[in-house]
């Protein structure tokens, strides 16, 4: 349903273009017309049954004559009235700054907003909130620096809640994030026992550390979690010699001449 908040009458014949994002990918357009004059207050509703791809989200982007009639999908997708402002495109955008955070940014005029989320993700399944971020009056450009992620890629969207008790929220936006180098310290080396391995940054995730001849056959593999900066290497079965050690953690590999006494 869209309902004309006004102040400008809405003329029959008015175009909408209707935007469908799947899995914050842009996937199509549809565009509807008015069937009627909808004069301010008035409703009218739209069979978007037309409309097929599972979870996905959807915007209606209304023409800059009636700026004052944009409406959105509720997030299970049932159209409702939403009053807000040809702004309401959000123009919500994400990027790596200078500073190699992720930036995202928004416009958005705050008329009977009464909150914003930002919420974040790193695999569009769950999203969790990160930011609350009140509106100003006569305050139109928004926006949020992410500093406390640093590799990978991370979506990002807008919770808008508002005064009369309902919520909306915005398409999907992602930054991606360029992998840090890390270096690797292998000591005592050589060794005697274990190896301890130090990393310049905190991991978390599994590590498989491999141990080969000079001519790179395995001698042995094995898996184990880390989180944080260090770990050891247990190596102490070893007989004495020159060996290769490999160590990989998602696409990060190193490889290190070490030498058991």
């Amino acid at each position: 349903m869209f309902r004309n908040n006004g102040p400008n009458v809405v003329p029959a014949g008015s175009v909408f273009d209707v935007l469908v994002y799947f899995d914050g990918v842009y996937d199509n357009t549809i565009t509807i017309i008015t069937p009627a004059l909808i004069p301010i207050g008035g409703t009218f509703t739209y069979n978007y049954a037309n409309i097929a791809c599972g979870l996905c989200d959807v915007k209606i982007v209304m023409p800059l004559a009636t700026p004052n009639c944009t409406c959105r999908a509720s997030e299970d997708s049932i159209w409702t009235g939403v009053p807000l402002s040809a702004s309401i495109e959000f123009l919500l955008k994400a990027r790596l700054n200078a500073q190699k955070h992720a930036e995202i940014t928004w416009n958005i005029a705050p008329n009977d907003l009464e909150s914003m989320v930002l919420e974040r993700s790193n695999d569009v399944g769950e999203f969790l909130p990160i930011a609350t971020i009140q509106p100003e009056n006569g305050k139109i450009n928004y926006q949020y620096i992410d500093k406390t992620v640093d590799e990978g890629r991370y979506y990002y969207r807008l919770r808008l809640y508002w005064k009369q008790g309902y919520s909306t929220r915005s398409h999907l936006v992602w930054v991606d994030l360029p992998m840090q180098d890390v270096e690797l310290r292998v000591y005592p080396n050589p060794f005697e026992r274990d190896m301890r391995l130090k990393f310049s940054k905190a991991l978390k995730g599994d590590v498989l550390i491999q141990i080969t001849d000079l001519a790179g056959k395995e001698l042995w593999a094995y898996e184990e979690p880390i989180d944080g900066q260090e770990m050891i290497a247990r190596t102490r079965s070893l007989p004495a010699g020159t060996y290769l050690l490999r160590v990989q953690q998602g696409s990060r590999v190193w490889e290190r001449k070490v030498v058991k006494q």
